[in-house]
């Protein structure tokens, strides 16, 4: 599907939970299959406020809170979807993404190829993580997750912007996705979108976020922004950085010019 780019109407900046919360608005406005629920998803609007007030506009069919089950929300979520919904399933944190991951890797990456595209389940999993400090809600399973979920979209958003468009990209779809926020980007000021609900990201296409002549820096997710915090370091001291964010790690682009040998 052709990208859409995303526009900006002023320089206002805003915390980045405000341009989560404000594009789910406006999903949810336009799809009214779409819903989404989990652990203090629905009456305080998530543990990091990306779905504030959405259960007051939306109604509590919409916008739900479930029991502390994470293998439970995959399966509703998956059950939703096979049905014709179109859910989000929010899992509080990453590290708790391991109480879904059978689930997710016997039913809900395989279901379409089983079938022969017979059965699809569009699920979205919703979750954070990455930061990578402490030990607690922070950790990174990266490798354990990725290596278990072939056939299942995995998005490593660095920024809430880029969080968005792939949402708005992963509702076109039929695709089963997981999605990976950003633990500390809520409260990281970004410019405020003027077409929330409607620009796209691509999936399973690298970004050259800056070009650069002597060294190639390729991540992702939290980790990404250090990256960047790392060129600019480098920039004063005369080294030029080609910074690239992976986006996806499922697909995974190896076909970006730069990249090749």
């Amino acid at each position: 599907m052709p990208e859409v780019p995303v526009q900006y109407a002023t320089g206002e900046e805003v915390d980045g939970r405000i341009i989560i919360r404000d594009n789910f608005a406006a999903l949810f406005e336009k799809e009214p299959l779409l819903l989404t629920f989990g652990e203090d998803t629905g009456k305080i609007g998530d543990v990091n406020q990306g779905m504030e007030g959405m259960q007051a506009r939306f109604g509590e069919l919409r916008v739900s809170d479930t029991g502390i089950r994470e293998a439970t929300i995959l399966g509703q979520g998956m059950g939703m979807a096979l049905r014709g919904l179109r859910p989000i399933a929010e899992i509080q944190y990453l590290d708790y993404l391991l109480y879904c991951l059978q689930g997710m890797s016997d039913d809900l990456a395989t279901v379409q190829w089983r079938t022969k595209g017979g059965q699809k389940c569009p699920l979205i999993i919703r979750t954070r993580g990455h930061r990578l400090e402490g030990v607690w809600h922070s950790g990174s399973p990266m490798g354990m997750i990725i290596n278990s979920v072939r056939g299942v979209v995995v998005c490593v958003p660095r920024n809430m912007q880029q969080a968005a468009g792939m949402y708005n990209t992963l509702l076109q779809s039929d695709d089963p996705a997981l999605v990976i926020e950003c633990l500390n980007g809520y409260r990281s000021k970004e410019r405020l979108p003027a077409n929330l609900g409607e620009f796209t990201v691509p999936i399973g296409i690298a970004e050259v976020v800056r070009e650069g002549s002597d060294l190639t820096l390729v991540s992702y997710g939290s980790t990404f922004n250090l990256c960047a915090t790392a060129a600019d370091r480098l920039a004063d001291l005369g080294i030029s950085v080609e910074l690239i964010d992976a986006r996806t790690l499922l697909p995974f682009d190896r076909t970006t010019a730069s990249w090749k040998a």
